[in-house]
């Protein structure tokens, strides 16, 4: 699965699956984290590989929520990939 978040808010989601006792690796840190549970992982992507595209306030507006284990969330907008 992969979480794309501001980085700012990658750090907030870091922090709290560390503090659940979560394993939480930085992979790159200029835009990539990584958390694991045994063979689950999650990836979250705060900006893109190249920092050309940095993720930002203007990819979440207008993007359609969605209810993620009793939780709203906004999806990103392919558009927001080119």
């Amino acid at each position: 699965m992969d979480v794309f978040a501001k980085p700012s808010d990658a750090l907030k989601i870091l922090a709290y699956f560390k503090e659940q006792g979560v394993s939480v690796e930085m992979v790159d840190e200029r835009w990539l984290a990584r958390v694991t549970r045994g063979e689950l992982f999650m990836d979250v992507l705060f900006n893109s590989p190249t920092s050309g595209t940095p993720i930002n306030d203007e990819w979440f507006i207008g993007a359609p929520r969605a209810e993620v284990y009793d939780t709203i969330v906004r999806l990103v907008p392919p558009t927001e990939f080119i």
